[in-house]
């Protein structure tokens, strides 16, 4: 209705969430993601564990902190989505810039896409955001999903479309056989690089 568009406005004009298009969706859907890094935070942390005295301080280390400081780590590559671009050189090309899932089944793996660059030339920048607390090593699982993402993607695609796989990581990329996935790794530092350098 009219009054929840006027909230979706004003939490968007307020930098609270982003909306966005799914990649491969037809029609005009639109849906939104929580990109405020405190809402995030106190969603995630705060608000189960209120009164729960020393509770981030003995749980800097668990599991649920480290899927914490990952989603962190996401939200700050989409609210730096104009660097990430920068850093491609296609800061001055038009973009559509979201994210995708394929839900598996039974016959099936699923897929999800973090940031996916969808461009006027006909390329696709798939970004991996990968959050560590220094240099990674691409596993052979990680290649493997890669993989698996690459060809769900291309059953969506035009074949004129190439994709361009992008690593979006805290620090830099290890050399090892799997190094060749990522023709291109964007670090933390590159993040908060002016637009105008």
């Amino acid at each position: 209705n009219g009054k929840f568009y006027e909230m979706l406005k004003a939490l968007t004009s307020g930098d609270f969430i982003q909306p966005y298009s799914p990649f491969s969706e037809a029609g005009n859907e639109r849906k939104y993601r929580l990109v405020d890094p405190f809402c995030k935070f106190y969603l995630d942390i705060v608000k189960d564990n209120l009164g729960k005295k020393n509770y981030l301080k003995s749980n800097l280390e668990n599991q649920k902190m480290v899927t914490t400081y990952a989603l962190a780590f996401e939200t700050l590559c989409l609210n730096h989505i104009n660097q990430i671009k920068n850093k491609l050189n296609i800061a001055w090309m038009s973009t559509n810039d979201t994210s995708w899932i394929e839900k598996g089944d039974q016959n099936k793996r699923g897929a999800q896409i973090d940031i996916l660059i969808e461009r006027k030339d006909n390329v696709l920048n798939l970004c991996e955001i990968k959050f560590y607390s220094s240099e990674v090593a691409i596993t052979k699982d990680m290649h493997l999903n890669l993989m698996n993402k690459r060809e769900t993607l291309k059953n969506h695609i035009k074949k004129k479309t190439s994709i361009q796989n992008v690593l979006v990581t805290t620090y830099e990329l290890k050399k090892n056989e799997y190094f060749y996935d990522y023709p291109v790794v964007i670090t933390l530092d590159d993040l908060f690089v002016d637009n105008k350098d």
